[in-house]
């Protein structure tokens, strides 16, 4: 230990070693360092494909401005040119606008969401409870036809249509029922979560870091290729059809836009029973 300037041995037994307080040295004096950053950090690198060959599309530095073009690993390719980063941006966030939702409005359609779900669990309980009493009724029904059968009252052949009959009802109700218990609702969550995302969108366009972009284009479609300098994609049918409804809205300013996505979010989901 260190006393008066100087390092004396100590008596007490040490609680760690010294490999192992080194060690934490080594990681303190670390702290508040500055970290080297990787150079030539390409926002949409990785993302997209060439259109007319499949390559990779890379980028690099000229002149302080970023640029992507296709590899070529294949061999000449029709993709001569070279399309900078912020034509490329300018292109991704076109997109965005179209499949953005402001927070306001994100507000207001998942509480007509909530709303919705509080409806929808009170109609399936009132459904599945009707249901439920005219299975009773059936498996009442297959019971006192089998007394019927047992005292001879019956042939085999007409017992075993009548049966035949009232099992596939019973069978009919079963699946009704388990439909309204485990999959009446299920469409609400994953519709949520999809107009989180349109909300997502939005806080991109003003986020510093463009390569948050790449993340979301990614979870939202496939097949991001460049072709002929121009960024295009495959966008999952929820989103594309919202962008045909956000140009369709420009157009119409009485219908408002948020009251357009939750119509689609309860068609589309409801329809697909959450399933994507």
């Amino acid at each position: 230990m260190k006393w008066k300037g100087e390092i004396h041995e100590g008596q007490h037994e040490p609680l760690i070693s010294k490999k192992l307080f080194d060690k934490c040295q080594e990681v303190m004096s670390k702290r508040g360092k500055f970290h080297h950053v990787r150079k030539n950090d390409f926002a949409f690198l990785g993302l997209l494909k060439c259109a007319s060959c499949g390559c990779s599309i890379t980028a690099e530095k000229q002149k302080g401005h970023h640029y992507y073009r296709c590899t070529r690993k294949k061999g000449p390719c029709q993709e001569k040119h070279y399309l900078s980063e912020e034509i490329l941006t300018e292109q991704i966030t076109s997109y965005l606008q179209k499949v953005s939702l402001s927070s306001q409005d994100t507000e207001k359609v998942l509480a007509a969401l909530d709303s919705e779900q509080n409806k929808a669990r009170e109609n399936a309980q009132s459904e599945v409870s009707v249901l439920k009493e005219q299975l009773a009724g059936v498996e009442t029904k297959l019971q006192k036809l089998l007394d019927v059968y047992l005292a001879d009252a019956l042939s085999t052949e007409e017992y075993a249509a009548k049966k035949q009959s009232l099992l596939s009802e019973k069978m009919s109700l079963s699946e009704k029922i388990t439909d309204f218990e485990q999959k009446g609702l299920s469409w609400l969550e994953p519709a949520r979560e999809f107009v989180k995302s349109l909300n997502q969108a939005a806080n991109l366009l003003s986020s510093p870091n463009p390569s948050q972009m790449t993340t979301f284009l990614k979870n939202i479609g496939s097949n991001h290729i460049l072709r002929n300098r121009e960024f295009v994609f495959t966008p999952k049918i929820e989103y594309k059809l919202v962008a045909e409804r956000s140009e369709a809205n420009q157009n119409s300013l009485t219908f408002p836009f948020w009251c357009s996505i939750l119509e689609l979010v309860r068609t589309h989901f409801a329809a697909c029973g959450g399933e994507e």
